[in-house]
């Protein structure tokens, strides 16, 4: 996009620290920290301390100065996620219990600084594309999956690890509806960044990177003992721009959407992308006037090989995805 001369803000997106110095892009960069910060996630957050994790640098003030860390996040804040037990509760000695509560205030603080930082670089960069990607769908899911359930099904999974099934009501009075909140709460955030962002012309996706939901029994992780499995088909939503109402798009892939949205803006698609415009997206017309573009590579070599071809890390054959 940048070759294109489209403007960019790419926000708490997988993967992209250190951040690249790319033409016409802002990007604010996730790196995973170890030690006490690492019992949180794989996928980083956004540090104060952290160098390198912003380009251009000459924004590293301002984002430092929007950036929310775990012990800026008030204990009543974490009523948004859950009823957090008081510090003398009898839960704090079920295994995982106390980190996982520390996950929660962890994950109000990496989508209040997600969310502050791209609406803050949204109003001074101005960008055509923002890139912004919040995760406690994925990392409070591990965590609290189960506490939905019935009590039945929490306490045949407490059983399964050996843990105490005395607590079992009150694990779900106080952490039922974390997953239902969390997913509240980020489509809060996201309403936000659009009533900022958003133009009358503007192509909306709100996608994940996999599905979540129940695993085989016995559940299969004994490092989340409370949690669900990943699933691999995601979700995707679209609105706006030239999006067809009510199109089901089927079987797409998350490959698919790089392409989709250089085809949109009329930018070429590159010949080594193994993803596809997904053009039953939009409306016939917009399809029809837009035969779309192609390049061989947008590398300095074409990348064609693929290690994995059913995707990387290989899947257990015993597991039921």
């Amino acid at each position: 996009m940048g070759q294109h001369g489209l403007k960019t803000l790419v926000v708490g997106w997988p993967t992209t620290w250190p951040a690249e110095k790319v033409e016409h892009a802002t990007i604010v960069a996730p790196k995973v920290l170890y030690g006490d910060d690492r019992r949180v996630t794989i996928k980083g957050s956004l540090w104060r301390h952290v160098a390198d994790a912003v380009q251009p640098a000459s924004l590293l003030p301002k984002v430092r100065k929007l950036i929310v860390e775990p012990k800026d996040v008030p204990g009543d804040q974490l009523a948004i996620l859950a009823d957090v037990p008081p510090k003398d509760s009898s839960l704090y000695a079920l295994p995982k219990i106390e980190s996982y509560v520390h996950a929660l205030r962890w994950n109000i603080a990496r989508a209040s600084s997600v969310e502050a930082v791209a609406l803050g670089l949204q109003e001074q960069t101005r960008p055509d594309v923002m890139l912004v990607y919040f995760q406690c769908t994925d990392s409070l899911l591990h965590r609290f999956w189960i506490f939905q359930k019935s009590e039945a099904a929490i306490r045949e999974r407490l059983e399964q690890f050996k843990i105490s099934t005395e607590h079992v009501a009150e694990l779900k009075k106080r952490f039922s509806a974390v997953v239902e909140n969390c997913y509240r709460d980020v489509d809060a955030r996201v309403g936000r960044i659009l009533d900022a962002a958003r133009g009358s012309d503007t192509l909306v996706l709100a996608f994940s990177d996999h599905g979540f939901g129940d695993g085989p029994k016995p559940h299969p992780f004994k490092a989340e003992p409370y949690g669900g499995i990943h699933w691999s088909n995601g979700a995707i939503v679209a609105a706006g721009g030239r999006v067809q109402k009510g199109a089901e798009v089927g079987d797409i892939s998350v490959l698919d959407i790089t392409p989709t949205l250089l085809y949109y803006l009329d930018l070429p698609v590159a010949e080594d992308m193994r993803g596809k415009p997904v053009r039953k997206l939009f409306e016939p017309d917009f399809v029809k006037s837009n035969p779309g573009k192609k390049i061989e590579t947008y590398e300095d070599e074409p990348q064609r090989e693929v290690p994995y071809q059913e995707g990387f890390p290989p899947k257990p054959k015993s597991f039921i995805w």
